[in-house]
């Protein structure tokens, strides 16, 4: 805030002086903390089941072809999947994955060269 009225005693005694009484300044918290407040990184996770990091080899099924992928992450609600095209994966199919039941996918989001399923009942 600019000094509004500048006192000059003499110029070792300069001071500033301002109409408006300022706020105090609040220190720099990092993101997500406050002042008196123990914020912890699991409090910014925003999913609604926490994810576990797998490496799963196992294929979409969309109709009679199939397309190999990866399984990075999985969750009772979904997973990362790891794929050669992004474009090729249709919007719904099938994750087949060794040693589970087949599972009915929706593609929630897409990156460079991998997405993002929410498993459908």
């Amino acid at each position: 805030m600019p000094c509004i009225v500048a006192i000059a005693l003499n110029p070792a005694q300069r001071r500033c002086t301002s109409l408006e009484q300022r706020p105090p300044k609040r220190p720099h918290m990092p993101f997500g903390k406050s002042p008196g407040a123990n914020a912890s990184p699991l409090l910014l996770e925003r999913r609604i089941a926490p994810r576990r990091d797998t490496y799963i080899e196992a294929t979409i099924s969309i109709g009679f072809s199939k397309m190999p992928c990866i399984i990075r992450n999985v969750s009772d609600s979904g997973a990362k999947l790891e794929v050669a095209k992004v474009n090729a994966v249709p919007d719904r199919f099938t994750l087949n994955a060794p040693g589970h039941r087949p599972q009915l996918c929706r593609v929630v989001w897409r990156a460079l060269k991998e997405v993002g399923v929410a498993y459908q009942d």
